[in-house]
């Protein structure tokens, strides 16, 4: 608190001295604001600073009655304010105000007025506010005639109209805001602002510093902030004193809760800059792209459910849960070797030893390692698509491909299965005919889904191979990036002649992230290789036992070891061929009477889904008058598509979760990008018809697909 208490008198002769402070703050902020009535907002609001001045009795009364504030709406946050001692940062009355002293670099947070900096902070930002946001690309051709895509393209012609016309880079902050991020709670008046000029429907609130937030309390009125966004139907989420990684983990799991469709633009909003603001920033923006990636779509989950049922129907085996419990298999070394361009320097150690590892090839390293001469002992593919099998046909002849054990998701196309002659199956997680599987009466004591198995091959082997009870992995060209203007894969796989030149068969997009490497240095990479380190590390973090060590020339991964060599001299030598019948024996589950494969039709339940299509439809059937009712009946229909999250119509659930957080998302950008009401609510009321149509036209492909294998054009691989 104060370490000196000015009496009311003294303050009257102070008011004085924050008028001449409030003409340097105009002085500093005129370059920024380019605004010709600042002079007369600054006026008054230094006419107004004498109703703000404190004295210690007053701020001693506003934080007893926030303590039971937080009693009252946050139970679990008092319980750790009412005891907290600040350490660093300390509230002081300064000139009859309130500021926070920072014992560290002995200076006070604020150099002016709180509330005066707030307030001119405020309207800079309003001025020219930040976000992140993200659209999602017009899939004209639909090769794979995706009703999906066929009708968000229609729904993003109304959005990209919209955005080139309201294309400007003066563009303020809007009236109503779908997520807003704060970054430092300070004593708060930057937030009681903000929800008094503007509708917020997420609210986040990030505090690294307890002291600071700690600090709020004797100056904001938080129940005035609690009970007005009630009112507004405002979801608040405080996260205070969270640090690195932890607070976007925690950020991520409230928007599960919220709906994720509401951050495909979200605002972005920094009070304070230090150190630990700055580091959650640079996470916050490496990290912004797990928000809206990965969710999936209609046909896509369709697809998963009519290749299960095929591969059930060509006999492929599950693989058992139990096969993880098999301790005979943790301490043999496991090779996982993708096909990054750093697999070439390290070829040499795979040979030395491949007599004491099993070999796991992933993709296209299979091409490689069969031109390096090296014997692969399990193969791995991921995706679900007919090009696959394509694709894997280039890799060897027939004899060669199906002399190798497949390791693959259910969701693979069976014509991808059919090129092996062994080959096991695994459950993964969040798919339609997982969650029948792992529910059925004989499925939930045989199988779990396999977690973190997604998105590249590399995922898929390190899952699969931990699930067959290996926990020893060493990983050879898992690069997962590349340097800058270097190879994309090994020189000896097939995107590559025997020269080493580049056959242009791989696409390389832009790459839009900068990553730490293995042994140092750089890597650059897209959202897609980010995500897959991003869930190697969630792998090895959560399961226990297992070693994991990167000799890889690429993006660095967390709790993998990085080496350059490795010494397996002392390890005995294995007999490959009866290790790898042993663990198929033990580890795979046929549906030998095609039992399951019966149970999982039934499951299917044609009518009852064109039922839920017919209730999710009729939220969004009547036109719009107004943003908010727009707003209020994208969070209708988003609970009530959660209510099958819990219940026997989980695999609805996640047919369909995808394809509405696509549409809600751009939707709701649809309300936020318009300048005036009127044009987003005319925008808005076009858009969702093809909504409406998608959801109409859903349960007929749903019944004409569900058991035929989905077949695309391959001509990519052609060209």
């Amino acid at each position: 608190m104060a370490k000196s208490i000015p009496t009311q008198a003294e303050l009257v002769a102070k008011i004085e001295k924050l008028e001449q402070k409030a003409q340097q703050v105009e002085q500093r902020l005129k370059g920024q604001l380019h605004s010709d009535d600042i002079e007369a907002n600054l006026q008054r609001i230094a006419d107004r600073m004498s109703l703000l001045a404190c004295n210690e009795d007053m701020l001693l009364a506003q934080f007893e009655e926030n303590l039971s504030t937080f009693e009252e709406y946050f139970p679990d946050i008092y319980q750790v304010i009412k005891d907290h001692k600040p350490t660093r940062y300390f509230v002081e009355i300064v000139d009859g105000f309130a500021n926070i002293f920072d014992e560290e670099t002995k200076q006070h947070i604020y150099k002016y007025p709180a509330y005066l900096m707030a307030t001119a902070q405020l309207e800079q930002y309003q001025k020219s506010p930040q976000s992140t946001h993200s659209t999602f690309e017009m899939n004209e051709e639909n090769k794979g005639n995706f009703i999906h895509s066929k009708h968000l393209n229609e729904v993003l012609k109304v959005l990209h109209r919209r955005t080139d016309a309201e294309n400007s880079p003066n563009k303020g902050l809007p009236n109503t805001l779908g997520s807003l991020v704060i970054f430092g709670a300070g004593l708060g008046y930057h937030l009681e602002l903000l929800i008094a000029q503007h509708t917020i429907h997420n609210l986040y609130l990030i505090e690294p510093e307890l002291d600071l937030f700690y600090a709020s309390l004797y100056t904001a009125n938080w129940r005035y902030i609690f009970e007005y966004l009630d009112s507004q139907k405002c979801n608040l989420h405080l996260s205070l004193g969270i640090q690195d990684n932890e607070f976007f983990d925690d950020l991520l799991y409230q928007t599960y809760q919220n709906g994720r469709y509401d951050v495909v633009k979200t605002f972005g909003y920094v009070h304070y800059q230090s150190p630990s603001i700055e580091t959650l920033l640079s996470i916050y923006k490496a990290r912004f792209y797990e928000m809206i990636q990965g969710w999936g779509f209609f046909d896509d989950g369709v697809m998963s459910l009519s290749h299960t049922l095929s591969n059930l129907k060509l006999n492929v085996p599950l693989l058992k849960k139990s096969a993880q419990d098999n301790d005979k298999h943790k301490n043999i070394p496991v090779f996982v070797v993708g096909n990054g361009p750093s697999l070439d320097q390290t070829i040499e150690l795979i040979k030395q030893y491949q007599d004491k590892a099993i070999v796991i090839s992933c993709g296209s390293a299979l091409s490689a390692l069969k031109n390096y001469g090296i014997k692969v002992d399990f193969h791995c593919e991921q995706e679900r698509t007919i090009p696959v099998a394509e694709k894997v046909k280039e890799y060897g002849d027939a004899e060669f491909i199906k002399s190798h054990v497949l390791l693959a998701p259910s969701t693979v196309h069976p014509e991808t299965f059919k090129l092996f002659d062994r080959a096991i199956m695994c459950p993964k997680s969040r798919e339609p005919s997982t969650d029948i599987i792992v529910n059925d009466e004989v499925g939930k004591e045989l199988f779990e889904p396999t977690v973190y198995i997604n998105p590249t091959v590399s995922n898929t082997a390190i899952a699969m191979g931990y699930f067959l009870g290996f926990r020893e992995f060493y990983l050879f060209g898992v690069d997962l990036g590349h340097k800058q203007g270097g190879q994309h894969h090994s020189s000896k796989s097939i995107y590559y002649d025997q020269n080493g030149e580049d056959l242009s068969l791989y696409f390389t997009e832009e790459s839009q992230i900068t990553v730490p490497g293995n042994f140092g240095g750089e890597f650059v990479c897209n959202d897609f290789f980010n995500m897959s380190r991003t869930m190697i590390e969630k792998l090895l973090q959560s399961r226990s036992g297992i070693r994991c060590v990167n000799l890889s020339d690429g993006a660095k991964i967390a709790h993998a070891q990085p080496a350059r060599t490795i010494e397996l001299t002392e390890r005995a030598s294995i007999d490959k061929a009866s290790l790898v019948d042993d663990i198929y024996h033990h580890s795979a589950w046929f549906d030998k009477d095609y039992a399951l494969y019966q149970r999982v039709i039934d499951k299917v339940d044609v009518a009852k889904f064109k039922e839920i299509c017919q209730q999710l439809a009729d939220i969004i059937a009547k036109p719009i008058t107004s943003v908010a009712q727009g707003v209020e009946m994208l969070r209708k229909q988003s609970l009530e598509a959660a209510k099958l999250e819990v219940g026997p119509y989980t695999h609805f659930s996640l047919l369909l979760d995808g394809t509405l957080l696509h549409y809600q998302a751009m939707l709701t950008r649809i309300l936020y990008e318009a300048s005036d009401e009127d044009t987003a609510i005319k925008d808005f009321n076009e858009a969702v018809v093809h909504y409406q149509n998608l959801l109409a036209e859903a349960p007929s492909y749903y019944q004409e697909n569900y058991l035929t294998p989905h077949i695309t054009s391959a001509d990519w691989w052609n060209d």
